[in-house]
C-alpha cells in the first residue's frame, strides 16, 4: 500500500495507506486509517472513484476535484468483493491478477471521499501481504465502532478473512476511463513507431 491524502466527509485532509486500482473498467480506490476493531479486524473502506462533477447553468462541469462513493448496485458491489479476495490472493501467490491492473497514486488527484463502504481483513494478511506496520499503532478498537461493526447482514470470505459491510446507503458515480484509454492508445503508437525503427 502507498501512502496518500484524501479529503474524508468531514473535509478534514489525512495521510492513509492506500490502493487504487482498475477493475471491470471501473477505477477503485481501498484505504485505511490503520484501525483495529473489537476482534483485531483492520478495518479498511472501499470506494468507487470518479470525477466530481457540479451542475452549472450551461450543464455538468467539472470540479477538478475525484470523489469516491460506495458503489449502488448490489451485483457490482459482490464482484468488488470478489476483486479484493483476487487482490489478497496475488499478494499470497506473488502473481498479478489479469483482471486488475495495480494504478500508480499520482493518477488519483484531489480525492475527497463522499460515501464509503467498509470492510475487515486480518491484521495478520495486512502486515504480510500488504506491508502495514502496526507496532506504533495503539490496540484496542477503532473510533468509528458504531460505523464499522456491523458484522450482521456482512458478507464474510472464510479464506481470505474478508468481511465486506452491507449495510451501508448506496451511492454511484458514473465512472469513464477514456483517459486510461487514450494513454493506452499513445503508448501502443509509440511502440509500433519504435517496431518499425528496429525493423
Amino acid at each position: 500500500m502507498d501512502k496518500t491524502k484524501i479529503i474524508l466527509e468531514d473535509g478534514s485532509l489525512k495521510e492513509v495507506d492506500s490502493l487504487f486500482y482498475l477493475y471491470n473498467s471501473k477505477y477503485y480506490f481501498i484505504y485505511t486509517l490503520k484501525e483495529l476493531d473489537e476482534n483485531g479486524y483492520v478495518v479498511l473502506y472501499i470506494v468507487q472513484v470518479g470525477k466530481e462533477v457540479k451542475q452549472a447553468p450551461n450543464g455538468k462541469v467539472e470540479t477538478g476535484y475525484m470523489i469516491g462513493v460506495d458503489i449502488k448496485d448490489p451485483i457490482e458491489s459482490e464482484s468488488v468483493q470478489s476483486s479484493i479476495t483476487k487482490i489478497v490472493d496475488s499478494k499470497k501467490n506473488g502473481t498479478q491478477n489479469p483482471e486488475i491492473r495495480i494504478l500508480p497514486m499520482n493518477m488519483l488527484v484531489n480525492l475527497k471521499i463522499g460515501s464509503k463502504k467498509t470492510f475487515r481483513l486480518l491484521k495478520s494478511i495486512v502486515e504480510e501481504y500488504f506491508g502495514l506496520d502496526f507496532s506504533s499503532e495503539e490496540s484496542g478498537t477503532d473510533k468509528e465502532n458504531n460505523n464499522t461493526n456491523q458484522n450482521s447482514g456482512a458478507g464474510v470470505d472464510a479464506e481470505t478473512g474478508a468481511i465486506v459491510d452491507y449495510r451501508s446507503k448506496y451511492y454511484e458515480l458514473e465512472d469513464n476511463n477514456k483517459e486510461l484509454e487514450k494513454e493506452i492508445k499513445e503508448l501502443k503508437e509509440k511502440l509500433e513507431s519504435i517496431r518499425q525503427i528496429v525493423e
